[in-house]
């Protein structure tokens, strides 16, 4: 049993995910248009509820996406507008979707948690008298971070469409205020005349979306030790 804590499983470390097609697309995805939503106001040329055109104008030299329902810009409102899509009380749409995540997190955490108490290395370190808070720290908690890193991935995906879906149906920014949700919403009258304030913020929530599942399955396959074809 002296030689229990060596095999020990050993955590996988997120900079391996690198060569990782699939998580390496998946994180390139996802950073993209994080950038973009935290850039995006520093990058826009007006300000999103200046009014440039006609509603709905096509794209042009002076408004590359075209204009909106009232003849905004655009781009700059999708530039604009990403800044996570919070709402004007980002706090409490945190504590919200919070709330709703954390019975299923709580329940992943304590499901590893049991799994790694019974393995021959907690049972050696307690044989030994390694401290209760030793222990927790140094042995089972590395061992549940990529089992809570996974759940932590699904989780955010899982938030982006709350988030989203809340935008949509105005419980996020209220007019005119810019924000991807509620641009969706508030142009969908004008797909056939310029579908870009329609399509261009689905296209970012979608690859978020997706970048942040690509991502967080390759976690779980380097969990399992497999690789992007699902061969070990």
């Amino acid at each position: 049993m002296a030689e229990a804590l060596d095999h020990a499983p050993k955590p996988v470390r997120l900079r391996r995910l690198g060569g990782r097609g699939l998580g390496a697309v998946g994180f390139i995805c996802a950073a993209a248009v994080i950038l973009v939503a935290l850039l995006g106001p520093f990058l826009a040329t007006r300000s999103p509820t200046e009014f440039v055109g006609i509603p709905f104008q096509g794209p042009s030299t002076s408004a590359w996406l075209g204009t909106d329902m009232l003849g905004r810009d655009v781009l700059s409102r999708v530039l604009s507008g990403g800044y996570e899509i919070l709402g004007p009380e980002p706090g409490l749409i945190m504590l919200v979707v919070a709330a709703i995540h954390a019975p299923q997190v709580a329940r992943v955490a304590r499901a590893a948690t049991l799994r790694v108490a019974e393995e021959d290395f907690v049972r050696f370190a307690e044989a030994i008298g390694m401290a209760r808070s030793r222990i927790m720290l140094w042995e089972i908690f590395p061992n549940i971070v990529n089992p809570l890193l996974v759940e932590l991935g699904l989780r955010f995906t899982y938030s982006i469409a709350i988030i989203a879906g809340l935008s949509f149906l105005g419980f996020g920014q209220q007019p005119p205020a810019p924000d991807w949700g509620l641009m969706i919403n508030e142009n969908r009258i004008g797909l056939a005349a310029n579908p870009w304030p329609v399509v261009v913020p689905i296209l970012l929530i979608a690859i978020l979306t997706i970048g942040t599942n690509l991502f967080t399955e390759s976690v779980a396959r380097a969990v399992l030790g497999l690789g992007d074809n699902g061969k070990a």
